[in-house]
């Protein structure tokens, strides 16, 4: 199929050529199509809609029109380019009682087949360009990814299809992900070779560039926690690979206008120091990304595509230079052939990107934080607490303190519940009413590489909880062991010489001390009762005392023993055997 158009009086053929399922569609089949049009996005399945007459509906039933049948579509001038090949996902007819039947098909790059179906699932110990081939393999697709070198020991993809998962992974550290060359690809933004220079008056068709510094900042901090140094990562970047040569030119214009200006990310949590450098640098990029942006139209050009550079010439010096291409559109049709390109940064500029609401990729949305306590005397008495949050950006040096937090307790009710308040310096977990960083809550206090967890090793063994426990800042220790060969609860004071220990395996209750054990009652009685055993006291030396009178009786037997034994009243004394009294011994004295 050709048509002929004119630019700058020169008369030009272009010509269109459409492969499906591995062969030439016949000349009635190209001389039916009305157009045919190509869109292309860096970032987004490539699209075709071929649109044809149907004449008496020839053409609706035709296998080349099949669901999933391959296409290939070159268009050009005498040769041919390749600037398409996807696959059929969508036939569609239009008819009306005052036009001609017209056929439909439309189809995508098989990047489409990364957006088939959403998944939850894990992956330990991997790098994201291990998930790029891992993925693209599960589609039937070939990848070439960049090594991205971070191991992370944990990745959650989170009821999203393989292409929104990996495109979010791709973001966070500045990488690319496309499809291209029938290979899903991931790599870093690359400044190539220009494919072509299109100049004002002799090759363009339609213009319109833009310069705006109102998103440019000089510096992105992203702010993280390090869990086993208990210590803040900050990542840093002030440079990026710019999608255009000219943003040097005007970078000193606009610090001499506007200063020098710094962002920093705090709602994308990092692991390590490599990881919020890398998404310090992906945010830089992206926001340079946005300076200079440009769109356009020329005469046909299959060498057009997302992912190459062009240069614009003669459109003065604030326009004129290099551009990274992220979106083309062929067309081709009764008018000719006809490629828009735009170049627009990390954007799809999708309507749903537009509406999609203020927030960054790298912002996710508000949920817990870690903070440090840094004060615990309340004014108003009410068990609250301040904290400091190390993954903010720090204000004259010093992290940002919180307001006065609640502290979430067990059965805190009026002057009862659970009182286990936080000391300064603990690592806590924090959440926000509402999402307001104005009114924080502690609901929780963490362990980490500094401050370790009590008895760890006696409490966990084999996979198996055998002990839970309370530990306070001195050493006091409540424990309840629910192992299987000795089941106990045991109270042990910071000494480890004062105990009391209830154990369940031989159903015994003791109580152990170092010096004295006193019990007292003030102003009732005491009982000591075994009501099917007996009661042992076992001393150095046994003293029963009391203010008034003391009676010791039995139902049986009683025997007194001893070495010695005396027996003396002050005022009176009384023996009395009931039925016989019997005193024996070697000498008796009666006085």
């Amino acid at each position: 199929m050709t048509t002929e158009q004119k630019l700058n009086n020169q008369k030009t053929i272009a010509s269109c050529h459409i492969k499906i399922g591995g062969s030439p569609v016949s000349s009635e089949i190209m001389d039916s199509i009305m157009s045919i049009e190509v869109n292309q996005t860096l970032y987004l399945p490539s699209m075709f809609t071929i649109r044809l007459h149907n004449d008496n509906l020839a053409w609706t039933d035709n296998a080349k029109f099949k669901i999933g049948n391959d296409v290939v579509i070159s268009m050009g001038y005498g040769t041919a380019t390749e600037v398409m090949s996807g696959e059929i996902t969508a036939i569609e007819l239009e008819s009306s009682i005052s036009s001609l039947p017209v056929l439909t098909i439309q189809g995508y790059d098989k990047l489409h087949r990364m957006q088939r179906g959403r998944f939850t699932r894990t992956f330990n110990n991997s790098k994201d360009s291990d998930l790029v081939s891992r993925l693209a393999s599960e589609k039937g697709l070939s990848a070439s990814a960049s090594d991205t070198s971070i191991v992370h020991p944990y990745i959650l993809q989170n009821n999203e299809s393989n292409l929104e998962f990996l495109q979010r992974r791709a973001k966070r550290i500045g990488m690319e992900l496309f499809f291209q060359d029938g290979k899903l690809n991931m790599r870093k933004h690359v400044q190539g070779s220009k494919v072509a220079t299109l100049s004002y008056g002799e090759d363009l068709l339609t213009l319109n560039a833009r310069i705006s510094y109102v998103d440019n900042v000089t510096e992105v901090l992203v702010r993280g926690w390090d869990v086993k140094k208990k210590e803040a990562i900050v990542g840093k970047s002030t440079s990026a690979t710019g999608y255009s040569s000219l943003t040097s030119n005007n970078e000193s214009s606009a610090k001499k206008a506007f200063g020098t200006t710094k962002t920093a990310a705090v709602f994308s949590p990092v692991m390590s120091q490599s990881e919020a450098d890398k998404v310090a640098e992906a945010i830089f990029e992206e926001l340079s990304g946005r300076i200079m942006q440009v769109d356009g139209s020329v005469l046909g050009n299959p060498t057009l595509l997302p992912g190459k550079c062009i240069e614009l010439a003669k459109i003065s010096t604030t326009f004129s230079g290099t551009y990274y291409l992220t979106s083309c559109i062929h067309r081709y049709g009764i008018e000719g052939y006809i490629t828009e390109f735009a170049a627009s940064g990390k954007q799809a500029n999708t309507f749903a990107e537009q509406v999609g609401g203020g927030e960054n990729h790298w912002e996710l949305s508000r949920g817990v934080v870690i903070g440090i306590v840094t004060n615990l005397n309340d004014p108003d008495n009410l068990g609250r607490v301040k904290i400091k949050f190390p993954w903010l950006p720090q204000a004259d040096g010093q992290d940002i303190e919180s307001n006065w937090a609640r502290v979430a307790m067990p059965m805190a009710g009026n002057n009862r519940g659970f009182f286990f308040m936080p000391e300064v310096n603990d690592e806590v977990l924090v959440a926000f009413e509402q999402g307001d960083l104005q009114h924080p809550y502690i609901i929780g206090a963490l362990w980490n590489g500094k401050d370790a967890p009590p008895e760890l090793s006696q409490a966990l063994s084999s996979g198996v909880v055998k002990q839970r426990l309370i530990k306070s800042k001195s050493g006091h220790i409540i424990t309840l062991d629910e192992s299987d060969d000795k089941p106990k609860i045991s109270i042990v004071d910071k000494t480890g010489s004062n105990k009391i220990i209830i154990d369940s395996q031989n159903n015994t209750i003791t109580i152990e001390s170092k010096d004295k054990i006193s019990i007292t009652s003030t102003t009732k009685d005491i009982e000591l009762k075994a009501a099917a055993g007996k009661v042992t006291l076992d001393a150095k030396e046994i003293e029963i005392k009391s203010s008034t009178n003391t009676k010791i009786s039995a139902t049986a037997k009683m025997e007194v023993q001893g070495l010695n034994l005396e027996m003396k009243a002050s005022a009176s004394a009384k023996i009395d055997g009931g039925g016989m009294t019997e005193i024996k011994g070697g000498l008796i004295k009666l006085n």
